[in-house]
């Protein structure tokens, strides 16, 4: 079984295509189809709904179905939500944070400027990032609409709500201890072999900021089920990035991962109740052993992104 990032070519294979799915193969096209010429225009960032929603007809069409506008008879409640994220988007309006911003732009702007940077690298550089922030919204919203869509069609066909995913019970699996407490976590061993266990590969602990001594180890690394081998494999995963990394890695939900933290599908439980998407509910019962393979492919991807 292979849990590697959810992708749309993945939910468009199904001999039946929704909404959702075009909506994800949409926004990849209008980001491929990104002009860095034309995102000169401030008002670039603004418009990438509507390229979304000119791609969504475009690939509706070429299968044969319609993509539904504002107003439809009979639409979902994920038709609903979905044609309504596509609707024209106003233009920022002036509420005491978009002042407030407007405010930090001209600061950032005014520095880049006198440290040599000109008017149209500014200009493409804000754009970069309001392009990023805007189709990540996008996406999140997208998948709001799917979870809506689903739990639209279990009230339509009458059935029960899923039930809760485990739990790990074991509390917030970032707090952190000390050598001499991670210790007895691990079952009454000496700070010393703790840290000897870091050195071996085993552990890893981070310096908290505005600190010099004192590294704190997460406590999830005591876990049944985590120490051990399985940690050990994937901080081997992990060779070359900062321990700041590794702690952001494990604390994290991955997109590797369907939404699960590493911590929870190491586990196969969650840390905390929350909704699930069908692929994460999926690799939570996986077996032990795809679990980890799935964590392990994640780390790696982790690695490589950062070396590029």
């Amino acid at each position: 079984m292979n849990f590697t990032r959810y992708s749309s070519s993945q939910a468009l294979s199904a001999a039946t295509y929704h909404q959702e799915d075009f909506f994800e193969e949409a926004l990849a096209q209008a980001l491929e189809h990104l002009d860095p010429q034309q995102a000169v225009d401030a008002t670039y960032a603004y418009r990438l709904p509507q390229q979304v929603a000119v791609e969504c007809r475009r690939l509706a069409g070429t299968r044969g179905q319609a993509w539904p506008s504002a107003g439809s008879a009979g639409m979902s409640i994920m038709s609903t939500a979905l044609v309504d994220l596509l609707s024209p988007t106003p233009a920022p309006g002036h509420s005491v944070l978009d002042n407030a911003l407007k405010h930090t732009d001209r600061i950032f702007v005014d520095a880049l400027s006198e440290a040599g940077m000109s008017g149209r690298i500014v200009a493409l550089l804000q754009n970069w990032i309001s392009v990023h922030q805007q189709a990540r919204e996008l996406h999140h919203q997208n998948t709001v609409a799917r979870l809506l869509g689903e739990f639209e069609d279990r009230l339509s066909h009458g059935h029960a709500a899923p039930e809760p995913a485990p739990e790990v019970g074991l509390g917030d699996p970032m707090d952190s201890l000390g050598a001499k407490e991670m210790g007895a976590q691990l079952g009454a061993v000496s700070d010393e072999t703790v840290r000897l266990r870091e050195r071996g590969g085993e552990l890893f602990s981070v310096m908290p900021v505005g600190r010099k001594r004192g590294r704190e180890y997460p406590v999830f690394q005591s876990w049944v089920g985590i120490t051990g081998a399985p940690l050990k494999q994937v901080l081997v995963a992990l060779t070359g990035l900062s321990t700041t990394d590794m702690h952001g890695f494990f604390a994290g939900v991955s997109e590797f991962l369907a939404g699960l933290t590493p911590v929870e599908a190491m586990m196969g439980a969650l840390v905390q109740q929350r909704p699930l998407s069908p692929e994460a509910q999926e690799l939570l019962r996986a077996t032990k052993s795809d679990r980890m393979g799935a964590v392990l492919q994640a780390a790696r991807s982790l690695v490589a992104l950062r070396a590029v």
